[in-house]
């Protein structure tokens, strides 16, 4: 039986809120002084698997939570070819969490928000780089080094340190709602992000931050707010800038979570002109770090967050109910905050393998705007997604940067065009590879396979729908043949689809079991009511798809259908004893079909539970955990 968590506080969210070009992934990425060797790549990422089971997870659904199970899949190294942050994560697939990439001489982690925030992934590819290079220069780190032999327990990594601070008590900080400025524009059509890569010196950039009595975040919101300043027209004065900060928790509450534990602070700032000085801005930023980022006010954000998952109504309601509620309350929290600045901080390596890595690079997908930066030995780098066609405010923050004397280093996926005193990166203008690359040239989408699947969905819906009519136009309430030709063709394309798409084939033949016969029971119902949908269709087809689960597993005995085996069976034989009971009661005519289909379902669930009794526990408890 696989091990299994429930997901953290700030994990919670991410699943049901993934859309367009904010797939809920970041990337760090750390380029070292030669290109990559990908076989060796391969196998440090084996290696540093061991070091951090927990990263070896994969996403499952269940009633009203989803949760996170460990696998035996394992990471396939290649070379990057898509779009940065690109969807990890796809509803109802058994896939690995993280990604990892080369390009030339980058090495690229990618992960899915759900399994770990910044700093959980800095550790992962630390490991991951600490291998690489050992194996490369065997010998530069002893086997027994930290990088290469965890000492933290696993269990303290994959602690939920939401849950550990957690104290019930009321957040003293009441949540103030202001009119914010936000960005608006017309979007990339392919929904992918535009990457712009700003390279500056650390001892610059503390310089110049110090002389204006600022840190380093402190400094980059400053400017992330002046460049936004020089984009404002008139009547946008009267508009408050808020600005996202995402804060390690760990920094406040020793912790040795992987896991994601960090929360977002708001960082106000009203202005008054475009004249509002550097100075000003500088002045009024600190004010509020200092105001707003206190132990108090972090501990009443846990508080807060915590309370609002341990509300009994948000526990109980069914996951199907609570996705559509979270986007909800995700688009309401969106549209109170500008931006978001986040700093990483500095990464430390040991002296052996410092001079093997040129800088450190992170970005975060995002449906808006987003600044994130991280820092080694010299080199800050920064990195800016959005997914706009006018592209100003990014190339505004970095000549801010310039113009306080700081040099820029500029890398980017989609070249910009100045127009007039606009940027504009269109991505449909072909990009030739180029000798300091440092992004490919995304290689074309195919989406043969979607486009298939989306036809078959389509004609499977106009199927249906034209029973329906057939019911409706004639006096014949009933046709079998037309009945099993559907259903097959349904329950054989629920097979396929699963099977190409990656996904549980036993959940798509549960779920599409379950909505055809609640189709057809209405369609009895609006036709006269002649019992055919309970006393024909659904045993039939319950006794189809119990054939069909148990063949599957036994031909595919993979972890995923071996774990799901007794959970959909044992949903399927509780259908079937119900069918058995509406005909005993009398409250269906007696018909051979769902007595068989009754019986037959009592006998799998007491098998089940003779000989799968700890399977089925397990699963159920995962699943109904609340």
């Amino acid at each position: 039986m696989k091990k299994w968590n429930k997901l953290d506080n700030a994990a919670k969210i991410f699943p049901a809120t993934i859309e367009q070009s904010e797939t809920r992934v970041f990337r760090f990425y750390c380029e070292l002084t030669q290109e990559i060797q990908p076989e060796i790549l391969q196998q440090a990422v084996d290696r540093a698997l061991i070091q951090l089971p927990q990263f070896q997870n994969i996403l499952r659904t269940g009633l009203f939570w989803y949760y996170l199970e460990h696998t035996d899949l394992k990471p396939i190294v290649q070379e990057e070819s898509q779009s940065p942050c690109s969807h990890i994560y796809r509803y109802g697939h058994q896939d690995l969490l993280f990604n990892v990439t080369y390009y030339k001489k980058r090495i690229n982690l990618e992960v899915f928000h759900v399994l770990a925030d910044g700093a959980g992934a800095i550790s992962f590819l630390k490991c991951i780089l600490a291998a690489y290079i050992n194996l490369l220069h065997p010998g530069t780190l002893p086997e027994d080094h930290p990088l290469l032999k965890n000492t933290v327990a696993v269990e303290d990594m994959e602690v939920d340190a939401f849950n550990t601070y957690y104290t019930g008590e009321k957040n003293p900080r009441k949540a103030k709602k202001t009119w914010v400025w936000r960005l608006y524009g017309k979007r990339r059509p392919d929904l992918d992000l535009n990457i712009t890569e700003g390279v500056v010196s650390v001892k610059q950039v503390l310089e110049v931050a110090r002389s204006h009595k600022a840190t380093m975040t402190e400094f980059l919101v400053a400017v992330f707010i002046k460049s936004i300043i020089k984009n404002f027209k008139p009547r946008n004065f009267h508009q408050t800038l808020v600005i996202d900060v995402p804060i390690n928790l760990r920094n406040y509450f020793p912790s040795e979570t992987t896991r994601n534990f960090f929360v977002m602070m708001p960082i106000e700032y009203k202005p008054t002109s475009k004249d509002d000085s550097f100075e000003m801005i500088c002045e009024s930023v600190s004010k509020e770090f200092a105001r707003i980022i206190t132990v108090e006010n972090l501990a009443g954000r846990i508080n807060s967050y915590g309370g609002f998952e341990r509300k009994m109504g948000m526990r109980l309601v069914p996951l199907f109910l609570k996705d559509p509620g979270l986007r909800f309350v995700n688009f309401m929290i969106k549209r109170f905050v500008t931006g978001c600045v986040s700093n990483l901080g500095k990464v430390t390596l040991p002296e052996e393998i410092e001079r093997y890595v040129n800088q450190w690079g992170v970005y975060s997908s995002t449906l808006n705007i987003q600044t994130e930066c991280i820092s080694f030995k010299d080199n800050l780098t920064i990195g800016i997604t959005d997914a706009f066609y006018d592209v100003t405010l990014v190339y505004d923050f970095f000549e801010t940067l310039q113009e306080l004397g700081i040099d820029v280093k500029l890398h980017t996926n989609t070249p910009a065009v100045k127009k007039g005193h606009r940027y504009v990166a269109d991505p449909s203008i072909p990009r030739t590879p180029q000798p300091d690359d440092v992004f490919p040239v995304p290689a074309s989408k195919k989406h043969k396979l979607k486009g298939l699947v989306k036809i078959v969905n389509i004609l499977s819906i106009l199927l249906l729908i034209a029973y329906a009519i057939f019911f409706v136009v004639t006096d014949q309430h009933y046709n079998g043949l037309l009945i099993i030709a559907i259903n097959t063709f349904l329950i054989w394309f629920s097979i396929i689809s699963g099977m190409l798409n990656k996904k549980s084939v036993l959940r798509k033949l549960f779920i599409t079991y379950s909505w055809t016969s609640a189709i057809y029971l209405g369609i009895d119902i609006l036709t006269g009511w002649n019992q055919w949908s309970l006393n024909t269709q659904a045993p039939a087809f319950l006794l189809i798809t119990m054939a069909l689960s148990l063949l599957w597993a036994y031909l595919v005995p993979t972890e995923t259908t071996t774990s799901e085996l007794s959970l959909f069976v044992s949903w399927e034989c509780f259908i079937g004893i119900i069918l058995l009971i509406l005909s005993l009661t009398g409250i269906l005519e007696l018909f051979f079909l769902p007595m068989f289909a009754g019986i037959v379902s009592i006998v799998l669930l007491l098998l089940l539970l003779v000989f799968r009794r700890a399977s089925l526990k397990h699963e159920y408890k995962k699943t109904f955990h609340f």
